[in-house]
């Protein structure tokens, strides 16, 4: 195990206790004593449970903690996406199994620096003399004020930027490469650099924005996309359609009907 993973073993090992625990009354107290907002949002595709990784098995039901160090502060989601309002006025907002940890008393002031797993959405607070950093198993992060999503994977890490530009790289002192808005980039767990993609996926940050966006899309692509979200195949017959349109995220039945209404076609669900 890493030492991220031993230090949240150990955490879960000493004080567990059986019994009920309420874990709505322990988010309240916690996020009162270190001034952190949180809400619930809704819950999002099963694909996203598999991304927080070893973090989210060691959690074991508790969905939130602060670690045995005063000033380290580690935040988790559940099986619901979750936001949280950092002490700088910076917006995350985690995927289930996802987690986001810093030092809060550096936080506050010195280096605005985070660490996470899974896949975590960022809407920065602007500070020109203190960059925000972001730390992940295989990459590092540096942006000023922006908006983006990084989601990490066994084998690699994606950055999508929707506004301001990111520099984005495999540590801190390597060599990387600058995305501004609507670009997007992929780290291979085996790659020295990361690599900009030429073809951007829409539909990446869909969970968080709510909808999925098509724009002249082969439906083949189409179907590709919801089977990839919400974890079941997506058929139909008829493969010759292009589809544009913004749709909200719904249950896989209700996201059939309305797609296969617009195009006039049956799209089944196999699961």
């Amino acid at each position: 195990m890493s030492d991220f993973e031993d230090r949240h073993l150990e955490f879960v090992t000493r004080y567990y206790r059986k019994g009920p625990f309420d874990t709505r009354k322990a988010f309240s107290r916690f996020c009162s004593r270190h001034h952190i907002s949180a809400g619930a949002g809704r819950r999002p595709a099963p694909w996203l449970y598999t991304l927080g990784g070893i973090a989210a098995a060691v959690l074991l039901g508790i969905f939130i903690w602060k670690s045995t160090s005063d000033s380290t502060v580690t935040l988790m989601a559940g099986e619901h996406l979750m936001s949280y309002l950092l002490p700088d006025s910076s917006l995350v907002k985690l995927a289930p199994g996802s987690s986001l940890s810093f030092d809060r008393k550096s936080y506050v002031n010195e280096d605005r620096r985070v660490a996470m797993t899974g896949t975590v959405y960022f809407k920065v607070h602007e500070d020109v003399g203190r960059p925000f950093e972001i730390f992940s198993a295989h990459s590092f992060v540096r942006v000023l004020g922006t908006e983006f999503q990084v989601m990490e994977s066994m084998d690699s890490v994606q950055v999508n930027v929707v506004e301001g530009k990111v520099l984005f790289s495999r540590a801190e002192t390597a060599e990387g490469v600058m995305l501004t808005r609507g670009m997007q980039a992929s780290l291979l767990s085996v790659a020295a650099t990361p690599t900009i993609n030429e073809k951007v996926d829409r539909n990446a940050t869909a969970w968080e924005r709510g909808t999925f966006i098509f724009e002249d899309t082969p439906l083949p692509e189409v179907l590709a996309t919801l089977s990839s979200y919400y974890g079941v195949k997506f058929t139909s017959r008829k493969t010759d359609k292009h589809l544009t349109g913004e749709f909200d995220i719904e249950e896989p039945e209700l996201i059939a009907d309305l797609i296969g209404a617009a195009l006039g076609i049956r799209i089944r669900i196999r699961k």
